[in-house]
């Protein structure tokens, strides 16, 4: 279960950086 738990905070936090990559970006219109 603590695995389990630790792979979905991971994931949580790769989306997380994924949304601020997307917000610094949009301003210099670079589509990835």
């Amino acid at each position: 279960m603590h695995d389990n738990q630790g792979a979905v905070l991971e994931i949580t936090e790769r989306t997380d950086m994924r949304e601020e990559s997307k917000t610094q970006q949009s301003h210099t219109c670079l589509c990835n």
